[in-house]
């Protein structure tokens, strides 16, 4: 610092740093000192495989105006690029797919751009990503989590195999032994983050409140509708 530099300002600057940093710990805007800027919403989608979780995810994204971010696309689009093989490559893509997911997630998250994020979430591995992905961001986080009764999940996921709605990479029926074994063992229990969680039991999918859900989801995100 130059020697005519006067000590009054070098304090008065770190004044306002700090302020600026408590006022941004805040939500408070810097470009706009009178208003308050709203948290990021960040949607969560999870739950077992063949409960639902895409389309409500892509219900929710349309509802809120926001952007949907799954990782099955994710992984998907590596398919296309690097094409499909045994179920050893498809463990290397689906690490590969849920790094790539975290990614953009952070990317949006730290440009304050909300989004709905949804895969079929494992709480030892992706609470701790969640967590660290989201310290220090003015996020809104409201995870809605889906399940249904396992006989249904069974025959959701041999009739989507039947109709060839997948993409080839998934494997299809060779990966069903690890779908009963994960839901026996409560693999995909909803993730113990510190936000609120919103059950939704799609067993039943055509009687599912899709309004009552929305208005859930608003007040927990504080916004009015």
């Amino acid at each position: 610092m130059p020697g005519w530099w006067p000590a009054s300002a070098s304090r008065n600057i770190l004044a306002s740093n700090l302020d600026r940093s408590s006022d941004a710990q805040l939500g408070i805007s810097m470009d706009h000192p009178g208003t308050v800027a709203r948290p990021t919403p960040v949607l969560i989608v999870s739950g077992a495989p063949a409960t639902g979780k895409t389309t409500l995810g892509k219900k929710l994204a349309s509802e809120f105006t926001l952007p949907f971010l799954n990782r099955d696309g994710v992984k998907e689009s590596l398919y296309d690029s690097l094409g499909a093989g045994d179920r050893e490559w498809s463990l290397q893509l689906g690490v590969a797919s849920s790094q790539l997911l975290f990614h953009f997630l952070e990317r949006l998250v730290e440009a304050g751009q909300g989004l709905v994020v949804e895969s079929n979430f494992v709480d030892r591995y992706d609470t701790p990503r969640f967590e660290a992905v989201l310290a220090g961001h003015a996020a809104r986080v409201v995870q809605i989590h889906c399940t249904a009764a396992a006989p249904v999940v069974i025959a959701r996921y041999e009739e989507r195999v039947a109709r060839d709605e997948r993409h080839p990479g998934h494997l299809g029926l060779a990966v069903l032994p690890e779908l009963q074994a994960g839901l026996r063992e409560g693999r995909w229990r909803a993730l113990r983050l510190a936000a609120p969680c919103i059950p939704v039991n799609t067993t039943d999918a055509a009687t599912l409140d899709h309004s009552g859900l929305y208005r859930a989801v608003r007040s927990q995100l504080g916004v009015a509708g």
